[in-house]
């Protein structure tokens, strides 16, 4: 296969797997909520979501062919600031999901493209968006914008702004900031550190867990609510949380490895559209035409966006298929050529009988 050709598809592919999972994820929170509350302690999902990753990384890792050689220090270091904003960004997830409709949250979560093209332009990247970048990018925050717009004084089956209000839209905001710094930082570490994908999530997820184990701990001492019973209000649909956020994280680390943090906005513009339709049927997302809308938009920004990537690989394909018509075109023409040095013996179909006497001479024979 065209190498171009397959590293699209391969991307694509990265893509859409990533965002069924990360819709998967915030279905099931919902799902696992008990009259609009969440009864279960959002930490403990979180701890055991980091633990089931980082287990999932070790059996790769021992299965892996490749080199087990000791990370540096500066390779374990360059994980660490991409952990710490995870670890907030997975434990207050749960409490944003309680203050705004997760169909709407899907697309005004999209706005983090535009703070992580800031972040691109600054070093170590420098990597300025293109002009049809650039316009992906501001048809997403359009599309977003109207999605907003058109939930304002719609409330959920709980009574619940569908909006979220002052302190979910605040909360949606800062949250926005830090899942981009993060996801910047640890695509840097992924792509500059010497290592394949899974002892770099070794490296991660070890950070990962033990950070919330010491958030979970302080968190119980802090609140005198003891060191036990960990999975207190668990239901089926907790452990469906555990295990689709934990696989969620795994696909959306090869995603910033193989692709850029970019490419996890658009996992969640894909996981936005399957959010939509199961937060129209299951928690009283307002459908009108202006969400519509939004999701039309918010879908066109995907194509616009990749537009240069496709129109490039596109380009290599027909430059390689010219490449290959040339070279047969030039190999007939060499061959028609000695065809016609050799004149018309090359034309005749020798019958080579030997000689029955010692070495020497045979006896061409022809029809």
């Amino acid at each position: 296969p065209d190498p171009a050709l397959a590293s699209v598809s391969t991307k694509a592919s990265l893509i859409a797997g990533a965002a069924v999972l990360i819709a998967s994820t915030g279905v099931c929170i919902r799902n696992a909520e008990v009259d609009g509350k969440i009864l279960y302690s959002p930490m403990s999902v979180t701890l055991f979501s980091e633990l089931a990753k980082l287990g999932l990384s070790v059996g790769a890792t021992a299965y892996s062919t490749a080199s087990h050689q000791p990370a540096s220090g500066r390779t374990l270091l360059s994980f660490l600031p991409g952990a710490l904003g995870y670890v907030v960004v997975n434990n207050v997830r749960y409490f944003m999901l309680e203050q705004v409709n997760p169909g709407l949250l899907a697309v005004i979560w999209n706005l983090k493209i535009c703070m992580i093209g800031l972040l691109y332009s600054l070093p170590p990247f420098r990597r300025a968006f293109s002009g049809h970048q650039w316009s992906g990018a501001l048809l997403l925050v359009a599309g977003s914008t109207l999605a907003e717009v058109s939930q304002w004084g719609s409330r959920d089956e709980s009574g619940r702004a569908n909006t979220g209000g002052a302190l979910g839209l605040e909360l949606v905001a800062f949250l926005l900031v830090l899942t981009s710094m993060s996801a910047v930082a640890t695509e840097y570490a992924y792509k500059r550190t010497p290592l394949p994908l899974c002892r770099q999530n070794v490296i991660l997820y070890s950070y990962g867990a033990g950070l919330n184990l010491i958030t979970f701990l302080a968190w119980r001492a802090w609140t005198g609510g003891g060191f036990g019973a960990w999975t207190t209000g668990f239901t089926g649909w907790t452990w469906a949380v555990v295990v689709t956020q934990a696989a969620s994280g795994y696909a959306i680390g090869a995603l910033l490895k193989h692709v850029d943090a970019i490419g996890q906005v658009f996992a969640d513009v894909v996981a936005m559209l399957f959010s939509a339709l199961v937060a129209f049927a299951l928690f009283d997302l307002a459908a009108n035409w202006q969400y519509a809308v939004a999701l039309l938009v918010c879908s066109m920004s995907l194509g616009v966006y990749y537009l240069d990537v496709v129109r490039s690989a596109l380009d290599a394909h027909r430059r390689k298929q010219a490449a290959v018509q040339a070279a047969v075109r030039d190999a007939q023409s060499a061959a028609d050529r000695d065809g016609a040095a050799q004149g018309f013996w090359a034309t005749r179909s020798p019958l080579v009988v030997a000689d029955p006497r010692p070495p020497g001479a045979s006896v061409e024979l022809t029809a």
